[in-house]
């Protein structure tokens, strides 16, 4: 199946990126060519005594320019030995794709032990663009074409195992690219062989390889699913006493999972909050605080931690504040970011389907798939018949925006009539039983029917929750209050181990990355993460609370609210409050609830965080104790980056109401 996509400003760009998410991978960390899980990443192989020849050999340093690859490639970062520059990260429509560049006259070889059960995965590319246009002559254009052959020489024979003729794309105006993907089983028995990958036919047209994996089809190690379903806050999830009916699938997948009752996330708002959660660290170790900012290369990310052991990484996100633009596609595999307008009514259904192809693709090789969702954030809009679910009869909005209808950061601080206000919240129930339905339900199913289920870790959690004036503001990204901290965590263990279990103590979000490899029996080296694993508290090694640490910078976006951190010790939860901005204040239609710089509760007896016991004298050493550990001095002297965000994400985070 070949397809053709033309690339502009409209559809075809989304239907591009979910085509190549679907079976394109990227590849990120490299190691030796003998691998313990018997996969191989060629693109991660390919040294300059690899390269048999290429069009690019003979060329300087100076004379090997952008012009000469396709638009919108470059080299990957971290990435030393990449030979004539021919390893490029490739971005098309919605997708970042890790590629080899394989003009016609190229011809790159591996020396391998193949695995048991050799499967060779790969899809091929012809990219036209303003470059190829240059590269190409009058010529070339009439021989039209690119042929795309795999040879295999094992036990003495060499043979022709794969040939695939391409034509060139259509000329547009945008890029167009055809493309294929492709499973081939190699016709060898286990042992050493030789793999010669050639590209022939129209003089200076860009021909791709993307992500060719050879791998053992029988495999018994656990996979791994990590689901985010951005802003649920857990106290609107059945499992954790929900009053309504809002995740029938979730529910039944937390009776034979464990259920972690008290989870803290480590900031109000999307990106350090995801930071945190794949990397294992506190905000101020990995220092994501504003929406310019970006991870850096050097920190480990559980995708390139389980990549470097031999797990397939794949992700498939609402894009925004989760986009590659931040760092979050290093280490994956295939990164896809949405299908369809931030605003669109069925994204949990977009990504579900998108989750279940990549899964059809990728099930038989040890994978990671992160899957991630904005459904349930603001704006909430989901299809008519969940809109009305919760909402009773007449209600205002079947819809409702936090800039559109209710004027944005301008007015957060603005209350609602009581009706309203939980016309708001119906709507927001809505939008998590539709996540419920379309998402978790099937996605669930599709690993019973892929025969994957009982040996997958499937962990269903959130970056933060949501705010509904409980303490006088609206939507997150402001406060640290529990309505904005505390998410749900279901972890569903490989062989149904510690089904039904119900853990109390406090954990957090960054104990995430450490509990996966905790599972998967991968070492953790001392002092690489601030979170713990979460298996010595389910084997009862463990009972005590664990520390909390959450922060969010002055400034996030275009709130205009003051730097805050909090810092937990047991169920003594204090919270820090820098001052406003004389400037900002008059910034708000409404002014501010009354704010005291230092807030302690006790989460035992409060848990709405209602009564300010800062001041008690039985509290005075743990108020001293716990001001040290939140340290605002040190946040407050953060300050934005010049960094400018793209069109793209600025288009982004305006659908999902963060800025105007």
């Amino acid at each position: 199946m070949k397809f053709h996509i033309f690339f502009g400003k409209s559809a075809f760009v989304r239907v591009a990126g979910l085509i190549l998410t679907v079976f394109i991978g990227l590849s990120g960390c490299r190691k030796g060519p003998r691998l313990e899980t018997s996969v191989y990443r060629l693109i991660d192989l390919l040294r300059i005594e690899n390269v048999v020849r290429s069009p690019l050999s003979g060329l300087s340093a100076a004379e090997l320019a952008s012009d000469r690859y396709p638009v919108e490639s470059y080299p990957p970062a971290n990435y030393p030995d990449n030979p004539l520059g021919l390893v490029r990260r490739h971005t098309i429509g919605n997708a970042e794709s890790k590629v080899i560049f394989a003009p016609p006259g190229t011809e790159f070889r591996f020396d391998l032990d193949l695995p048991p059960d050799p499967v060779l995965s790969f899809a091929l590319g012809v990219v036209r663009d303003a470059n190829s246009a240059a590269a190409m002559s009058d010529e070339s254009e009439k021989n039209g074409g690119v042929e795309f052959i795999i040879h295999l020489e094992a036990e003495g024979r060499r043979e022709v195992v794969f040939r695939k003729h391409f034509e060139l794309p259509p000329v547009r105006e945008s890029r167009t690219l055809s493309y294929s993907p492709f499973r081939l089983e190699i016709p060898a028995g286990e042992g050493k062989a030789r793999l010669r990958f050639i590209t022939g036919g129209s003089k200076g047209a860009f021909a791709l390889w993307y992500h060719p994996i050879l791998y053992a089809r029988r495999q018994d190690r656990p996979n791994v699913v990590l689901v985010s379903v951005d802003t649920l806050r857990a106290d609107h999830v059945g499992a954790y006493g929900y009053g309504r009916n809002t995740t029938p699938h979730l529910d039944a997948l937390a009776a034979g999972s464990a259920v972690f009752r008290n989870v803290f996330a480590p900031s109000s708002w999307t990106l350090p909050s995801h930071v945190s959660m794949l990397t294992g660290l506190e905000c101020r170790r990995h220092g994501v605080y504003f929406e310019n900012d970006r991870m850096d290369p050097s920190l480990p990310t559980l995708a390139a931690l389980l990549k470097d052991r031999g797990y397939v990484c794949g992700a498939v996100t609402g894009g925004g504040f989760v986009s590659p633009f931040y760092g979050f596609s290093r280490g994956f595999d295939s990164y896809h970011i949405g299908n369809g307008d931030l605003s669109d009514p069925n994204l949990a259904a977009y990504a579900g389907a998108d989750a279940e192809r990549w899964l059809e693709q990728n099930g038989d090789m040890p994978f990671f798939l992160f899957l991630h969702t904005y459904q349930p954030h603001s704006p909430y809009r989901s299809p008519e018949d969940y809109a009305r679910k919760y909402t009773g009869p007449n209600p205002k909005w079947l819809s409702w925006d936090f800039q559109a209808d209710h004027g944005g950061w301008t007015n957060i601080f603005r209350p609602l009539p009581e009706a309203e206000r939980q016309n708001v919240i119906g709507l927001y129930d809505g939008e998590i039983r539709y996540t419920d339905d379309a998402l978790i339900g099937p996605l669930v199913e599709k690993l019973k029917a892929l025969g994957l289920f009982d040996r997958t870790l499937l962990i269903v959690t959130s970056d933060h929750g949501e705010e509904f004036f409980e303490h006088g503001a609206w939507v997150h990204t402001w406060s640290l209050y529990g309505e904005s901290l505390k998410v749900p965590l279901v972890v569903k263990f490989p062989g149904g181990k510690h089904a039904g279990r119900k853990v109390d103590p406090i954990v957090r979000l960054t104990d995430l990355a450490p509990t996966v490899l905790d599972v998967l029996g991968i070492e953790i080296p001392a002092g690489m993460f601030d979170g713990r694993s979460l298996v010595p508290l389910l084997e009862g090694r463990e009972r005590e609370d664990r520390s909390v640490l959450a922060e969010i910078a002055a400034d996030v976006v275009e709130n205009h609210g003051p730097a805050r951190s909090a810092a937990g010790s047991g169920r003594d939860f204090l919270i820090l409050n820098g001052p406003y901005k004389k400037e900002n204040l008059s910034r708000f239609a409404t002014p501010p609830p009354a704010m005291t710089p230092l807030e302690l509760y006790d989460l035992a007896k409060d848990p709405g965080l209602e009564k300010n016991i800062a001041g008690a004298p039985a509290k005075t050493e743990v108020v001293r104790a716990l001001t040290r550990a939140a340290d605002l001095s040190s946040l407050e002297s953060r300050t934005k980056t010049a960094r400018k965000l793209s069109k793209e994400m600025e288009s982004q985070l305006r659908a999902l109401g963060y800025i105007k």
